[in-house]
């Protein structure tokens, strides 16, 4: 029974994480409206910059998000030996999480503050 528990809430938290509304136009067009403007060069590329950040950043966390419920099914369904195998897994991942986090915590922070000076 906890095992169908435990089950039930993954596969809820798995919907609910990749089930968003994204009401996106068409990369072409927002790419030619970007790149016709002729006010400024550099205000073009932070802009490309950020937006390059960003979907770096979903791509990133989508990868952890999948790893983490990857190794809690076989955490699961593993055996006694095999636990203390998928532990130093988990504890790799848990430090290469940190640092992905941190990381683009970091770059989102310089692109807001470069994204704020006026040349």
């Amino acid at each position: 029974m906890k095992k169908f528990i435990a089950i039930l809430i993954v596969t809820i938290l798995v919907t609910f994480c990749l089930c968003n509304c994204i009401y996106a136009s068409s990369i072409t067009e927002s790419m030619r409206n970007l790149w016709n403007k002729n006010n400024s060069s550099a205000s073009s590329i932070r802009k490309m910059g950020g937006k390059v950040l960003y979907v770096t950043q979903l791509i990133g966390y989508a990868v952890a998000l999948i790893t983490l419920t990857i190794l809690g099914i076989r955490y699961m369904y593993s055996s006694t030996n095999d636990k203390a195998t998928i532990k130093e897994k988990l504890m790799a991942y848990v430090i290469g999480a940190v640092i992905l986090f941190g990381f683009s915590t970091v770059l989102g922070i310089i692109n807001s503050f470069i994204s704020e000076i006026n040349v």
